[in-house]
């Protein structure tokens, strides 16, 4: 079986994109913050309404973080 390594690249994307810490996501989805780390670090597994509820307040498809875990994401700068 396959060692669950968590979720960096949504770890980045939290606080990278949408500059908001594990806490803030945490409160806006009604978990605890202590929870949502565990989830992240992959010790414990997403429920599929927490990926729905995070989804939702991210604006991002399922399919981005928690389906395909070949899709690769990265932090763009936009030229000025």
């Amino acid at each position: 079986m396959k060692k669950n390594t968590g979720f960096p690249k949504l770890k980045l994307y939290i606080k990278a994109e949408k500059k908001m810490t594990q806490g803030e996501l945490a409160d806006a989805i009604g978990m605890d913050r202590a929870a949502l780390n565990s989830r992240l670090n992959g010790r414990v597994e997403f429920s599929l309404s927490e990926v729905r509820d995070i989804c939702l307040y991210l604006k991002v498809s399922s399919d981005t973080f928690f389906l395909n875990p070949e899709v690769s994401y990265s932090i763009t700068k936009q030229s000025a």
